[in-house]
């Protein structure tokens, strides 16, 4: 503070009104194949209609990916945040190149997992003159139409109604060719329109995916807003369907500076797309994205399961990303070929051996993570038939309905919250003994009981040591004070460790805590942040601590009703009631 050196009035500012502020606990993380879409790369989806608009939708009766569709739109039931991220298995999936009559007939398709991947790719790599922007096999029902000056479509009647029927004028020269004083351009001016040829999109065929109007073809070209209007940049930015790959093999420019569309018809059909093969390893891989704590705000994850695998490895995968993370619950599948075992007994040995299979570093870590006990049988609408899924989706689901009913520190099991939706059966219906086998193995059992319908009746996590982190609703309750305070916490760095700093973290953490207290999550706590724990040890080497002592709230797992009949004529005083 400056000192004043004359009679004046100086006056400073000083806030002392930072709080903890509530951090999200119901924001969902998927791995898995898809048909389409950017692979290794983190996309937000609010709906199921964005899911489908994003991924496609499993129309296909033997689709082999529906089981990942569906597992990722059931978190959607509940939630309306989910984090996504596409695996891909590099070495087979294909990107499909678009080329016709005059364009580069021998060029390949490529892996492109991303718009990321496509800037790193040499343009000497992009020998097709488009490519479909995502790798799967549905990239071959694309077709491109490019409308120009010297196109022959533009004699067909038929042709010249499609560009009325998008378009306000038939390509020609664009304005800005016609203003600028050096060069004068020819013909640059192009109109796209992007079909769903097969159906493979949209489910029907034909149908108009995108146009692009009044293009340009030279390079240096600007809108009458002064943004670039050359057509590879404006298509390479702003398609969600294509890339430009070579772009000279589509145009020529000749000596008078005339534009001429190579392959006169304008017609771009698609071939060589493929999704890759079917692969663990490229789930696994995938989730290494989902690392990142500072950058990646998750709270509930899960995976794809495959039908001819008991998910071990996946499973595995999720409990070591929950290791690294600490502020994550991951949501284990069962076995989802457990429909195909027969017996109730064979079903329950089953559940046990995946159970006995399921690493972790250290106990603690298991408190992270939620098993369930069955596959579920759900309809796919897309396809009109029903498929087996991972119940993991329901599960983290029913955690983010509890946190929009309620608060992350109530139980999401039980008749109030766990109720799951689009349930037609269950692979496994455990009775009661078989119940007390999986919860003693710390599997959440999944049931269906008449009029009430399919219910998570349990809410164990996978710790097996007997403490308050072998539940769900604790786990999650300190997952959520943690990542609040930890925020609030790092603007203390670089203060002074003194009574000043010590007590204003505390009046902080207070107001927060005793929110939580008020809304049944915490019985009692205590924060402790002085001279007790801050000594001269801790201060001399630039450290600060603070203890926070908290009893968090349990919830009801085990319920005894005591019924007493009486004679006529004795009191309930006499009986001590």
């Amino acid at each position: 503070m400056a000192t004043l050196t004359s009679v004046g009035v100086q006056t400073r500012e000083t806030d002392l009104t930072p709080a903890v502020q509530p951090v999200a606990a119901s924001i969902g993380a998927y791995i898995g194949h898809f048909n389409w879409g950017p692979v290794d790369e983190i996309v937000n989806i609010t709906s199921e209609t964005i899911l489908g608009q994003t991924y496609t939708v499993p129309t296909k009766s033997n689709d082999p990916l529906a089981t990942s569709f569906l597992t990722a739109s059931s978190f959607l039931k509940y939630g309306n945040s989910l984090k996504v991220v596409r695996a891909a298995d590099s070495d087979s999936a294909l990107n499909a190149k678009g080329t016709t009559s005059g364009y580069a007939q021998d060029a390949e398709p490529l892996f492109i997992p991303n718009q990321t991947g496509f800037d790193t790719v040499t343009s000497s790599s992009l020998t097709a003159a488009l490519y479909a922007r995502y790798p799967g096999l549905v990239g071959n029902s694309l077709r491109v139409q490019i409308f120009h000056a010297n196109n022959t479509t533009l004699s067909d009647t038929n042709n010249l109604k499609e560009i009325k029927r998008y378009f306000y004028t038939t390509p020609s020269t664009s304005p800005w060719a016609e203003e600028i004083s050096e060069t004068i351009y020819t013909d640059d001016e192009i109109h796209i329109v992007i079909y769903d040829t097969h159906g493979g999109f949209t489910g029907q065929k034909d149908t108009v995916l995108e146009t692009w109007e009044s293009l340009s073809l030279a390079r240096d070209s600007r809108t009458t807003a002064g943004s670039t209007n050359y057509w590879v940049d404006v298509i390479n930015n702003g398609s969600s369907y294509i890339f430009v790959g070579d772009a000279d093999d589509v145009v020529t420019l000749d000596s008078t500076n005339k534009y001429t569309l190579n392959g006169r018809d304008g017609n771009i059909t698609f071939s060589g797309g493929a999704n890759g093969e079917h692969k663990i390893n490229t789930v696994v891989n995938a989730m290494g994205v989902l690392e990142d704590t500072d950058n990646v705000n998750a709270s509930l994850v899960f995976a794809e399961a495959f039908e001819n695998d008991i998910n071990a490895e996946i499973n595995n995968a999720l409990i070591g990303l929950a290791g690294v993370r600490e502020d994550i619950m991951v949501f284990l599948s069962a076995p989802l070929n457990l429909y195909k075992i027969t017996s109730d007994a064979g079903k329950l040995t089953a559940l046990l051996n995946w159970r006995d299979m399921l690493v972790a570093s250290s106990d603690r870590i298991r408190s992270f993570t939620v098993l369930d006990s069955t596959p579920v049988y759900v309809y796919n609408r897309y396809s009109d038939r029903y498929e087996w899924i991972p119940a993991c989706g329901h599960l983290a689901g029913l955690c983010a309905y509890t946190d929009e009913i309620a608060d992350p520190w109530f139980s999401p099991a039980g008749f109030n919250r766990g109720q799951l939706r689009g349930i037609t059966k269950l692979a496994y219906n455990p009775r009661t003994t078989d119940r007390d086998d999986l919860y003693n193995s710390n599997i959440n059992p999944i049931i269906n009981t008449p009029g009430q319908g399919v219910i998570l009746y349990g809410d164990k996590t996978g710790q097996k040591r007997p403490s308050a982190f072998d539940r769900i609703n604790v786990r999650r309750l300190f997952i959520a004070v943690q990542k609040a305070i930890t925020v609030a916490a790092k603007y203390q760095l670089f203060e002074l460790n003194d009574e000043f700093t010590r007590s204003a973290f505390i009046n902080i953490i207070n107001p927060y805590l005793r929110d939580i207290q008020g809304r049944r999550g915490i019985i009692e706590y205590k924060v402790v942040c002085d001279e007790s724990n801050n000594t001269p040890q801790v201060i001399d080497t630039n450290g600060f601590v603070a203890d926070i002592y908290i009893k968090p709230a349990r919830s009801i797992n085990f319920i005894s009703l005591n019924f007493v009949a009486t004679r006529s004529g004795v009191t309930f005083s006499e009986l001590g009631a």
